[in-house]
């Protein structure tokens, strides 16, 4: 264990070495084949770690900071490994020179980082809203906004209770329903009685209300009779809470196999030699075994495997659950990508400037990238290029933000990837509000970089306005089954992109840009 040190303090580990031999020193030392558990450090070994994070009048380590704020955004299903990258991101992104200059403290991690974190079994803190507008209007009626709207995701109907995780009784916790939707504010319908909300308290989301045509889902299994029971419990899923909320109001089940956006299949598959038996040559599907743990894979209309969409049924409480976070999110990737200004991807004051990176050895322009490896630049490419670009795996985008305007805006760049995370490239997620503007006439380098990691659909998404969001009502983590990744671009493609009732906004204070391609 080490800790930053505070100005002022004698720095510890900067000490001359002490030569003086080792009890322990002529002891052989063999170094362990397996790791047991993780260890995490703020740097190297031979490296002091830093200090000079100012918060509340005290001088905190980067690394530590960072590290604790990560731990409490992490969600299930992730993994040490991914909130050791995103500290090491912020770490990075604080002494950027330093970096370039090898001068800077490396964060390290060992053992088993791809364990997921705290085993997976905790409850991820809920996205809050504070309340901003609570009060009396003229007319002597209450009125009350939370500080986010379309531009976050809010959307008209979606309802929003107190947040207060003491309570010992949630459902007598006062709610809201949304009845009207700004770009940047939202307001409750009627509330009654006076005074429930404050200016300041914290709200998060209980249901959530589409504005577009709800995707068609079928249901059905090999052995209907003996998984009655299965099937009863996953088409509740699919039914409204007995306080009203609708789980999965993005989707109905349907009883026409022909007439379907998406296909739930409850399956019994064996394994012989490392593969599924299949059920007959040809069939894309494997067979089903009575005897066998049953598994609800995801399929198009067409019946192919949403790649990886494999939910297994063992535990139906998890199984159910992890069926509608995964639909869930599947849902606001399709309303994300559903929310486009009247301008479109055209006459944008702010432009995107794109460079290509692709992997080399040697050569002509193949220069050193970081720590990426040398790759061959090519470039810029305005932002409906990347669309014709050829990207495979291991190439690199980089990008820059140019204000051509007479307006400051701020600007929000997001990656809808593969796999379902939707994450923010600029600004950074840790990073203040302010620092989305882009002053006219300036250009900002977006310091994360997009690596094509593997093949499938990925989709850039630009928002532009004249009022800060907070970009994370917006992000989500990857869909999640026992399997990890999983893309889901057939299911995007297939699915029809209603256009919500906002967009008739006027077009000087928000704007959009979106852009999807392949890697191949």
């Amino acid at each position: 264990m080490s800790r930053a040190v505070e100005q002022g303090e004698i720095l510890v580990r900067g000490v001359e070495k002490d030569k003086r031999p080792h009890l322990l020193g002529k002891r052989p030392y063999k170094p362990l084949k397996i790791h047991r558990g993780i260890r995490v450090g703020a740097a190297r070994d031979e490296e002091s770690a830093r200090d000079g994070l100012k918060k509340m009048d005290r001088f905190y380590g980067f690394f530590t900071w960072y590290w604790v704020e990560n731990l409490e955004r992490a969600q299930a299903g992730e993994t040490w490994n991914d909130v050791f990258k995103r500290t090491y991101a912020q770490v990075f992104k604080r002494d950027y020179t330093q970096v370039a200059q090898n001068h800077a403290p490396q964060p390290q991690i060992e053992g088993e980082h791809h364990q997921q974190v705290l085993g997976g079994g905790f409850t991820p803190l809920p996205l809050r809203i504070p309340i901003r507008i609570a009060g009396k209007t003229g007319k002597n009626k209450i009125r009350v906004g939370i500080e986010a709207g379309l531009l976050a995701g809010v959307t008209e109907g979606s309802k929003y209770c107190l947040y207060k995780p003491e309570e010992s009784n949630p459902p007598n916790l006062p709610c809201m329903t949304i009845g009207k939707v700004k770009p940047f504010v939202s307001y409750a319908q009627k509330l009654k009685p006076r005074g429930i909300f404050k200016i300041g308290d914290l709200v998060v989301e209980k249901s959530h209300a589409y504005h577009f045509m709800p995707s068609k889902v079928y249901l059905e299994a090999d052995f209907p009779k003996e998984d009655e029971p299965l099937l009863k419990a996953i088409r509740a899923a699919f039914q409204p809470n007995p306080d009203g909320t609708q789980p999965l109001s993005a989707y109905q089940l349907t009883n026409d196999p022909y007439d379907t956006d998406l296909r739930l299949y409850l399956l019994r598959p064996k394994l012989q030699d490392g593969q599924l038996i299949p059920a007959s040559p040809g069939n894309i599907l494997p067979k089903s075994f009575p005897n066998q743990p049953p598994e609800l894979w995801i399929l198009t209309p067409e019946q192919r495997l949403l790649k990886s969409l494999k939910i297994p049924f063992t535990n139906l409480k998890k199984g159910i659950k992890l069926l509608q976070d995964n639909l869930k999110k599947m849902a606001r990737i399709r309303e994300l990508k559903a929310l486009q200004s009247p301008r479109g991807n055209s006459n944008l004051p702010v432009a995107v400037q794109t460079y290509l990176f692709k992997p080399c050895l040697n050569g002509q322009n193949c220069v050193p990238l970081s720590n990426l490896g040398k790759h061959r630049k090519t470039g810029p490419y305005r932002f409906q290029e990347i669309e014709k670009l050829t990207l495979n795996q291991g190439d690199i985008l980089l990008f820059t933000l140019h204000n051509e305007s007479e307006q400051d805006y701020y600007c929000y760049l997001i990656n809808i990837s593969f796999d379902g995370t939707i994450l923010a490239l600029f600004p950074l997620p840790w990073e203040p509000m302010e620092f989305a503007r882009v002053s006219s006439g300036k250009k900002e380098r977006v310091k994360s970089v997009l690596k094509m990691k593997q093949v499938g659909e990925e989709t850039l998404k630009l928002i532009i306005s004249t009022q800060p969001i907070d970009i994370s009502l917006l992000e989500q983590s990857q869909l999640i089954t026992r399997e990890g990744l999983n893309p889901l671009e057939q299911l995007l493609v297939n699915a029809a992109h209603g256009l919500r009732d906002e967009t008739l906004i006027e077009i000087d204070k928000w704007a959009t840009g979106q852009v999807t391609f392949k890697v191949k």
